[in-house]
């Protein structure tokens, strides 16, 4: 006669399918050398591992920076903590669900001339003169009869070794790689990483600094453009502060405000240390005086800048 025992797997559902557990170690993080990797923001190198245990599997946080939570619960790091189907592991932003799933396996209760004789399940591709023992459930009874071998018609198992505890590591843990030399490995990404980032941001501000960097040729274009647009405070503030006094500003900008100005360019600028000498070309709208006059009049003013002490570039004499 022949009965149905049962054989149980285990695996953890994930966002890319299931992981079977098996009796290794399966160690999670984002290393490619893990045998489940985990390419999130929040995971370290080697964050976590999952090992069989005396009741099934058990969860270890391997010291990771952002830890790992079992049912929301944070877990101490390098503390096994046992599994139950249906818990929730969380790494870094990625769940899994650890569940146990039931396979059916036939056993079948043989006897010969009325007494009873051992008969072991093999497990369906295995050779037929061989006997497999899967370590998950019963697998016949054990007396000193000849032996009955019988090829079970249930489904293929792939059949399971025994979990052997490391010896030199506290509850048979395998240390994987020590935790200093992740926190090392990890030290050195972070500060190459930081190093890069500020390169960048040194590169980046002197590259503003360059760009806004006051010139004598930004000063006039800001002049010229200031007395096209009637906007005598612009222009009014290209000036140095001798020559602010020497206008007054209720004065200057109240000229330029009201002064038509339909072209206005500068030479180029001769440079000599912190002074700078240009000449700039106005061409003034007028209302025409008599038959063929063109309506306008051009002025050529000198002009010498100086450099402040903040290093701005100002319009300091005006002569023309």
């Amino acid at each position: 006669m022949q009965g149905v025992g049962v054989m149980m797997e285990a695996v953890l559902h994930g966002p890319l399918g299931r992981t079977v557990l098996g009796p290794e170690e399966l160690t999670i993080g984002y290393d490619p050398d893990n045998r489940l990797i985990v390419t999130d923001i929040k995971t370290a190198a080697h964050h976590a591992l999952i090992r069989p245990d005396e009741t099934g599997y058990a969860i270890v946080d391997l010291g990771s920076a952002y830890g790992t939570r079992l049912n929301g619960q944070w877990l101490s790091p390098n503390v096994a903590h046992s599994l139950q189907p249906g818990d929730t592991i969380q790494i870094g932003d990625t769940s899994f669900i650890y569940d146990i799933s039931s396979l059916p396996s036939v056993v079948v209760d043989a006897r010969v001339n009325g007494a009873q004789a051992p008969v072991n399940m093999v497990a369906a591709g295995a050779p037929a003169n061989s006997t497999a023992d899967t370590g998950y459930g019963p697998v016949g009874f054990l007396v000193s009869q000849p032996t009955i071998q019988v090829v079970a018609s249930s489904p293929a198992v792939p059949q399971q070794l025994p979990y052997t505890p490391q010896p030199w590591v506290s509850g048979g843990m395998t240390e994987y790689p020590p935790q200093v030399q992740l926190w090392q490995k990890d030290r050195r990404r972070a500060v190459i990483s930081l190093g890069v980032l500020l390169a960048v941001l040194v590169v980046g501000v002197a590259l503003g600094a360059v760009l806004n960097r006051s010139t004598p040729d930004k000063t006039l274009d800001t002049f010229c453009s200031a007395f096209l647009a009637n906007n005598g405070q612009l222009a009014y503030n290209q000036l140095s502060d001798k020559l602010q006094k020497q206008f007054g500003a209720q004065l200057f900008i109240g000229t330029i405000s009201t002064t038509k100005v339909t072209s206005c360019t500068h030479s180029p600028v001769v440079v000599n240390g912190s002074t700078a000498k240009a000449t700039i070309t106005l061409v003034l709208a007028q209302t025409p005086t008599s038959p063929g006059s063109t309506g306008s009049a051009t002025s050529l003013t000198s002009v010498t800048l100086i450099q402040d002490a903040n290093g701005a570039w100002k319009i300091d004499n005006l002569q023309g």
